[in-house]
């Protein structure tokens, strides 16, 4: 296995129905995610990228913290060979458009209102930013509700696998920037080798099977 989409169809075909794969934590509890519902999730927002024009190449922005939602959206990017571009929520709008525009990112996936606001703020003077897209419930109708295109319905492995066999090890996979500490921010290229030689790494000196639980 050479690429994250080798990986993710592997365990997909060994634990193929309702095994739970996710938690998230709503008010006290935590409520459980299965594979079924996780990418049949992914599965309608790969085709909310092929209806909307965003495809192979083109940048995913990502600008919140560690949640359900932005692991469908990685999914997604994964499998349809956008490119993820992760950016930390505490950073100053200006610091947002450099990124976005150094990475000519094409969709922006925020967390809450007050992300949606900083990006709002500098929209027009990204040029190549042509969606936004929320996590959370918002009032607001100049973005599009997560929700609305990331649904659980219709789940097919078959369509993953399709687009999977058109994955190679060296296609870009995310563009992490540095922290620009002494200077502007520089986007770090991985590749799907990069991430899958990792995981094969620490598969041989850590002891991991699917009765560990992982917090995030």
């Amino acid at each position: 296995m050479n690429t994250v989409s080798d990986f993710l169809i592997s365990y997909l075909e060994k634990y193929y129905g309702n095994k739970e794969i996710f938690y998230t934590k709503k008010g006290s509890q935590y409520v459980p995610f299965s594979y079924d519902e996780l990418f049949s999730r992914v599965i309608s927002l790969t085709n909310y990228f092929d209806e909307n024009g965003i495809s192979e190449g083109d940048k995913a922005g990502i600008i919140s913290e560690n949640r359900f939602e932005w692991v469908i959206t990685d999914i997604a990017c994964i499998f349809t060979k956008i490119i993820s571009v992760p950016v930390y929520q505490s950073l100053s709008a200006e610091q947002i458009e450099y990124i976005l525009n150094d990475a000519e990112v094409k969709i922006c996936f925020v967390s809450n209102e007050a992300i949606l606001e900083k990006v709002l703020k500098i929209k027009d003077k990204i040029p190549s930013l042509k969606k936004i897209v929320v996590y959370n419930e918002t009032g607001k109708d100049n973005a599009v509700q997560f929700t609305e295109i990331s649904k659980n319905g219709n789940y097919d492995i078959d369509v993953l696998k399709k687009l999977s066999t058109n994955i190679n090890p060296d296609d870009e996979l995310t563009y992490i920037y540095t922290s620009g500490t002494t200077g502007e921010p520089k986007g770090v290229i991985l590749t799907h080798k990069n991430i899958a030689s990792n995981i094969k790494g620490c598969m041989k000196v850590l002891k991991i099977n699917e009765e560990d639980v992982f917090l995030s």
